[in-house]
C-alpha cells in the first residue's frame, strides 16, 4: 500500500487494523508493525495477504488478531502473557510475567538437643548428592528428607554423638560415665545399680567409649 504526504528522511511506527470475511463487519484491535518503517525506499516488511480461515478463535487464547503468519493467531494481547512471545496458537493468560526459576540451594542448619533427646536433625532441601552431606553415623530419611541420626547417636551441633543410656551422662565426647550409684554391667552397655558388696561390674562411675 502507498500513503501520501509523509516526509522524506522520516521513520514512522506503522498500525494496522484488519477485518477477516466471517468477522461480520467488525474490525480487529490496532496492531504495530514490529519494525518502524521509512518512508522512501523498499520496505523492510513486505505486506502480503494471509490466510486466517484456519486460524483459531484469537480472543479466547488472549492473543492479538491472525494477520501476519497464516492460520496463527498475533502475539500476546496487553496485559497478556505466554511461552510463545511473538504470533502463535498457544494460550496467553492474564498476570504478571513469569520469572526465571530460582536455584534450589542447600540448607544445612542443627538442632540444639533438647531434653529428653529427640530427632532434630539436618534440614536437607536438595536430594542432589544428599547422602553425602550427613555426618558420620547418620542417613538420609526419604520420608524426612533429613539426616538422622542411627541408633544409640543423638545429633548435636551437626554431628551425631553417642547417646547415653539411662543412669548416665556424658562425661566427654564419645564417653559416657554411670552416674552415683550405678555401676556398668558385664557387657559394658548400661548402667545398674550398684549391690552392696557385689564383686560384678566396674565399680561406681564407670566409664565406656562409644565403638
Amino acid at each position: 500500500f502507498v500513503t501520501s504526504g509523509l516526509r522524506e528522511s522520516t521513520w514512522y511506527d506503522v498500525y494496522l487494523q484488519t477485518e477477516t470475511l466471517d468477522s461480520g463487519g467488525v474490525v480487529g484491535s490496532l496492531v504495530k508493525v514490529v519494525s518502524p518503517v521509512p518512508t522512501h525506499g523498499p520496505p523492510p516488511v513486505v505486506l502480503e495477504e494471509v490466510d486466517c480461515s484456519g486460524a483459531p478463535n484469537c480472543d479466547t487464547l488472549g492473543r492479538e488478531p491472525c494477520w501476519l503468519v497464516s492460520n496463527t493467531c498475533g502475539e500476546c494481547r496487553e496485559g497478556y502473557f505466554g511461552d510463545e512471545p511473538g504470533p502463535s496458537n498457544g494460550l496467553c493468560v492474564a498476570g504478571t510475567k513469569k520469572k526465571g526459576k530460582k536455584t534450589i540451594g542447600i540448607k544445612v542448619s542443627g538442632v540444639k538437643q533438647p531434653t529428653p533427646p529427640a530427632i532434630a536433625e539436618v534440614e536437607v532441601q536438595s536430594n542432589t548428592a544428599a547422602a553425602d552431606l550427613c555426618p558420620a553415623n547418620a542417613h538420609m530419611s526419604l520420608e524426612t528428607n533429613r539426616c538422622e541420626c542411627v541408633e544409640g547417636y543423638v545429633m548435636e551441633h551437626n554431628a551425631c554423638i553417642l547417646q547415653c543410656p539411662p543412669n548416665s551422662s556424658m562425661s566427654a565426647p564419645g564417653r559416657c560415665q554411670c552416674d552415683p550409684g550405678f555401676v556398668l554391667n558385664s557387657l559394658q552397655t548400661s548402667c545398674v545399680l550398684q549391690v552392696t558388696g557385689s564383686s560384678s561390674g566396674l565399680g561406681s562411675g564407670g566409664v565406656y567409649t562409644a565403638t
